[in-house]
């Protein structure tokens, strides 16, 4: 999707806000793009940085230029100085001018020896050579349309293959995790942000397409958090790998509209609702500890993986994995100080519908406990359901549906870590199959051989040492070897340690 960047002055709000109407009334389905300027910034957020993010990531540079669009404005001194310095790079950035006044005035001001980039409308011609703005608009949304099509006849001409842009990321996303691993401490109190940003972009690989479209948005904010707070580290390595990420989320994002066909549900959008709001933080409380629950009841389906047939293990453990990852994104999207409440419902929409379809398709010839567990998934699910229709109701105005009368009790999670266990007792550097007994090798030396091969049985046998299942309960262990796992790729042991050591990966939410 092609993203646009208005540059202009203050001076200029006015006119800024009937140009951009026009220009966004261009947008739908068939022709989607993004047109951002600096009256979208949200408040507290850093917008310097903001900002240069966003002409970062920018295929066409708009610059609204009039009398007041003068060589000593931030717009020229530092917007347009990096957007050309962007095109200089030959970063695919296109420089468009678009003249309100006269462009001869402007250049003699402006004193910019670069300033060679044909302008809308056609000609640098102002508003007064139409007569009036409503037909100057007019003109200038005409070329602008025409700009759009030729980024988007680019982007369909380009091959896009999905499996492929899956791999980039998937692998962009495990440098970034092993990065922060060894950084030995560059990015100080940093580190929990970066690694929980870079875990929830790793659930986008554990759902599916019809999630993983609506996710991408939100996730997209928390890597450019991320990348914020590796820049303010000064730790260029990781803030490159987040850099990548995020390009990898927008080709991502390109591919899975071309190609996946699916229809999902789009919440019509409100604006942001502010926790400080009467019952907001209250709701939002309520709907984030119903998420943990859906995550905790449905992280209880897999351990029954080995106790059914191989099929049913299966049908388990995908269920186990995509509705963990789902309400984990979920609880992303309704952090901070404002909450997106039409995407909230739509996450919160989207993990319903596939616990539904969970609950419809589960064999019934499953243990007792595992469809009790099911049923503890369903039921935190639809009272999940409630708690986000409340905050999108306060957000649009509308009559706020009543609070659930009662809950089911929170899952209880088995073999929980006790509070005194210090996970940080053995050394992480040596290969966890060292922290084994010969009497336990001998027992695991199935197990032990394969996990050379293959890292998911290194993840098997912390799970053992997690639970205490045919050897000692060792949570050290267990960290030990879903480490070695994340390190060789294993995406889904970083969720293990994550369970397992939440002070270590999850930041407080504000």
């Amino acid at each position: 999707m092609p993203s646009c960047f208005l540059a202009y002055r203050k001076a200029n709000a006015t006119l800024r806000d009937r140009l951009t109407g026009a220009i966004d009334a261009l947008k739908n389905d068939d022709f989607p793009f993004e047109l951002w300027s600096d009256n979208l910034l949200l408040p507290g957020s850093e917008w310097e940085r903001d900002i240069a993010i966003r002409i970062d990531e920018a295929d066409l540079f708009f610059m609204l230029v009039t009398t007041e669009y003068s060589a000593n404005s931030y717009s020229v001194e530092t917007e347009l100085r990096r957007a050309i310095s962007r095109a200089k790079q030959n970063s695919g950035i296109k420089i468009i001018p678009i003249i309100a006044d006269n462009i001869i005035g402007f250049l003699g001001k402006a004193e910019i020896e670069e300033f060679k980039y044909n302008a809308l409308p056609s000609g640098g011609k102002g508003i007064s050579h139409f007569g009036d703005t409503a037909a100057w608009i007019e003109a200038v949304v005409s070329g602008v349309k025409r700009l759009i099509h030729e980024e988007l006849a680019g982007m369909q001409l380009r091959p896009l293959n999905l499996a492929q842009e899956i791999a980039r990321y998937r692998s962009s996303i495990t440098s970034g995790l092993e990065a922060v691993d060894s950084c030995d401490g560059s990015l100080g109190r940093y580190t929990s942000l970066v690694r929980y940003a870079l875990m929830r972009a790793y659930d986008t690989l554990d759902i599916g397409p019809e999630t993983f479209i609506t996710s991408l948005s939100p996730i997209r904010k928390k890597i450019n958090d991320a990348r914020r707070a590796a820049r303010d580290a000064k730790a260029s390595e990781i803030e490159d790998i987040l850099k990548d990420i995020g390009v990898s989320i927008d080709d991502l994002q390109d591919a899975a509209n071309y190609i996946v066909d699916v229809d999902v549900p789009v919440v019509e959008p409100v604006s942001p609702l502010s926790v400080g709001q009467f019952g907001v933080l209250q709701d939002r409380t309520a709907l984030d500890a119903r998420l943990t629950w859906v995550e905790s009841a449905s992280d209880v389906l897999e351990d029954f993986e080995d106790q059914v047939a191989e099929v049913d293990g299966i049908f388990l453990a995908t269920a186990s994995r995509q509705i963990g990852a789902e309400s984990r994104l979920a609880r992303t999207v309704i952090q901070g100080s404002e909450i997106e409440t039409n995407r909230a419902q739509e996450a919160v929409g989207q993990l319903s519908r596939t616990v539904n379809s969970m609950a419809e398709q589960a064999p019934a010839h499953l243990p007792a406990a595992a469809i009790e567990a099911i049923g503890n998934t369903k039921a935190h699910t639809d009272t999940a359901v409630i708690y986000a229709a409340r905050l999108y109701s306060r957000a649009a105005g509308l009559p706020i549906p009543a609070t659930p009368d009662q809950f089911r009790p929170e899952p209880q999670q088995e073999d929980a870590p006790p509070a005194n266990d210090e996970i940080t007792q053995i050394d992480d550097n040596v290969h966890p199959i060292q922290h084994m007994t010969p009497s336990e090798k001998r027992d695991l030396a199935a197990l032990v051989s394969l996990g050379e091969m293959n890292m998911q049985h290194m993840y098997e046998i912390g799970t053992l040492y997690e639970r205490g299942r045919g050897v000692r309960k060792d949570h050290a262990i267990a960290r030990s070897f879903y480490r070695h796992a994340a390190r060789n790729g294993y995406g889904r042991a970083w969720h293990r340690l994550e369970r397992l050591d939440p002070k270590e990966v999850i930041p407080v939410t504000k």
